[in-house]
């Protein structure tokens, strides 16, 4: 098998680039191969990123501290080179291709989720010294299944399909498991590039919570503690469940609809998963399933109730959205997910330590919880 090759513009010192390449490459058992070239002036560098024809980029937020192999530095970051790469590719002059950012800059990874420009710029940003340093198995499965996912989208909206969307997604054409909403870019005028569907596909529809739903929140949902020995085969149990799509294999996703239907294909005289403490959950899975081990999620606060939903964004762990407080986000689309965080999170800092704000509406809420406890003590 050929590896995927990357293309990777970063102005630091072949030295210390390798470091970070070389451990993706490894981790990615042949399948990734990573060239570096140093930046330079768009008229020189642009030609030379369409002649090695990758199949993405990865570039450096800072371009313009270290001198190229000229002696020159360039008077422009990576967020102007992807931005130029983009507006070429959707004038037709690149193919569409992922474009990832690595940096040192943490705080441009930390505000990379609340700004929409970027997200539709990048579809992926990396901190190096954390995220590539330690965990470049992952970061190594990402890119490969971004460049999988884009050359997927790229076929598909060339194909014959009626219903490219649902191809993409890992549908049958007849499957009506989507809000009718999603997709409907493509049957506007102009359409979206390809690389602006791509991006939407994996920023709006498998990264966030919504109509696809991550190990954390089907763990919720089922009432289970994902510590739980038999948690791997409840979850083989639910397979057929799993998203299957574009960019599947690096965020794994299950459909959120798919699971309260299979819930009642257990016994459709039950009550619904949400209408179920979870360890109500538990006995019903352990009596149809067979499964034994399976153990309740630990408690935020033994007061709480255990209907949970969701899950607790700084602490991830399992929450019913009535002990929650929502979460200030910057993603409105009405197929998405409102996301909590617990109480005890924004007391002890947690929250406001992993980027987590309180939306506007509970502020004045929390502000009379809090205030009560002062009562208290």
């Amino acid at each position: 098998m050929t590896p995927i090759k990357y293309i990777c513009i970063d102005d630091a010192q072949t030295g210390m680039i390798s470091k970070y390449t070389e451990k993706v490459t490894g981790a990615s058992e042949g399948k990734l191969e990573i060239e570096v070239i140093k930046p330079n002036v768009f008229k020189k560098l642009l030609p030379i990123i369409k002649e090695k024809s990758a199949a993405g980029l990865i570039i450096d937020l800072r371009l313009d501290e270290v001198a190229n192999d000229e002696g020159n530095t360039v008077d422009f970051r990576g967020t102007s080179l992807a931005q130029e790469l983009r507006t070429r590719m959707g004038e037709g002059g690149f193919a569409p291709v992922p474009i990832v950012m690595w940096t040192v800059e943490t705080n441009f990874t930390t505000s990379y989720n609340n700004i929409k420009s970027a997200q539709n710029i990048f579809d992926q940003v990396y901190e190096k010294d954390t995220v590539v340093s330690d965990y470049p198995d992952q970061v190594a499965l990402e890119l490969i299944e971004l460049s999988w996912g884009y050359s997927t989208i790229w076929k598909t909206l060339r194909s014959d399909t009626k219903n490219p969307i649902n191809k993409i997604l890992g549908l049958e054409e007849h499957e009506k498991w989507l809000d009718p909403r999603v997709g409907i870019e493509l049957e506007e005028e102009p359409k979206l590039p390809d690389h602006e569907f791509a991006n939407y596909v994996i920023s709006n529809v498998v990264k966030p919570r919504g109509i696809l739903i991550e190990e954390e929140i089907l763990a919720a949902r089922l009432g289970v503690s994902m510590k739980s020995a038999d948690w791997g085969a409840l979850k083989e149990k639910v397979c057929q469940l799993q998203y299957t799509g574009a960019f599947s294999d690096a965020w794994p996703r299950w459909w959120a609809t798919k699971i309260e239907d299979w819930w009642f294909s257990l016994d459709d005289a039950q009550k619904s998963l949400r209408s179920l403490k979870a360890e109500e959950r538990i006995e019903l899975l352990k009596k149809h399933l067979s499964l034994k081990n399976l153990e309740l999620p630990e408690a935020i606060n033994k007061n709480y109730s255990t209907k949970h939903w969701t899950i607790c964004q700084s602490y991830r762990k399992a929450l019913d959205p009535a002990d929650g407080y929502m979460v200030s986000s910057k993603q409105n689309l009405p197929w998405l997910e409102q996301q909590y965080v617990s109480a005890e999170a924004l007391l002890d800092r947690t929250a406001a330590r992993n980027g987590i704000k309180l939306h506007p509406l509970e502020r004045e809420r929390f502000a009379e919880f809090k205030a009560e406890l002062q009562k208290i003590k």
